[in-house]
């Protein structure tokens, strides 16, 4: 976690942000009771799901700008993609591979199964 820790307590509500485990959540307005030092309602971003901190409100957290969590997102998002064209692309050979060589066992093509055990 960075120089800039902050404790739950001392964050607004509506701000995001990161535990030292790397779990990310927003602060809610409200809190887990009425008293002032019940520990404030926090949502898990993964989930949705409330989040309880063993430190409670001294729980250390690092203030997430949700631009820089969105961009990181968008990039993991572009990676996911051109994985999946590279997967895509594969299939598509790993079929007309597959067409080749049932055409060379069934011998109706200009290649036969001989031509691919030379081939290697």
């Amino acid at each position: 976690m960075s120089e800039t820790t902050h404790t739950l307590d001392s964050i607004p509500p509506g701000t995001v942000f990161s535990t030292n485990d790397g779990i990310l959540a927003v602060k809610s307005e409200y809190r887990y009771g009425a008293r002032q030092g019940d520990q404030w309602q926090c949502i898990l971003l993964a989930s949705g799901e409330y989040a309880h901190f063993f430190n409670g409100n001294k729980e250390q957290v690092e203030i997430v700008e949700v631009a820089d969590l969105v961009a990181s997102n968008a990039s993991r998002s572009d990676t996911i993609e051109r994985q999946v064209q590279e997967i895509t692309k594969l299939t598509e050979y790993s079929e007309v591979l597959r067409a080749l060589v049932e055409e060379a066992i069934e011998g109706d093509g200009e290649y036969t199964l001989d031509w691919f055990t030379r081939a290697k």
